[in-house]
C-alpha cells in the first residue's frame, strides 16, 4: 500500500510539474507571438519607408534633370543676350 501511495505521489508531482511547465510554455508562446507581431509591424513599416525612399529618389533625379535643363537654358539665354548687347554696342 505504501508503494502504491509513493507511486501515486510521484505521478501527482510529475503531473504538477508538467502542468507548470505547460503554463510556462504557453506564457512564453504568447510573449513570442507578441514579439513576432511587433516585428511584422516594424517590417511593414520598413518596407513602406523603403518605398517612400525610392519615390523620393525618383523625385530628386527628376528635379536634378530639370535643374540641369534650366541651367542650360539660362546659359543659352545669357549667350543670346550678350550677342544682342554686342550688336547694340556696335550700333553706337
Amino acid at each position: 500500500m505504501a508503494a502504491e501511495q509513493d507511486a501515486f505521489e510521484q505521478l501527482e508531482q510529475r503531473i504538477q510539474r508538467a502542468v507548470a511547465h505547460t503554463l510556462e510554455l504557453r506564457a512564453e508562446n504568447a510573449r513570442l507571438r507578441a514579439d513576432l507581431e511587433g516585428m511584422e509591424i516594424r517590417a511593414t513599416e520598413a518596407e513602406s519607408a523603403a518605398d517612400d525612399m525610392a519615390h523620393l529618389r525618383e523625385a530628386v533625379q527628376k528635379l536634378e534633370t530639370e535643374i540641369a535643363t534650366l541651367h542650360k537654358e539660362r546659359e543659352g539665354v545669357r549667350s543670346r543676350v550678350e550677342k544682342l548687347l554686342k550688336q547694340i554696342e556696335a550700333l553706337s
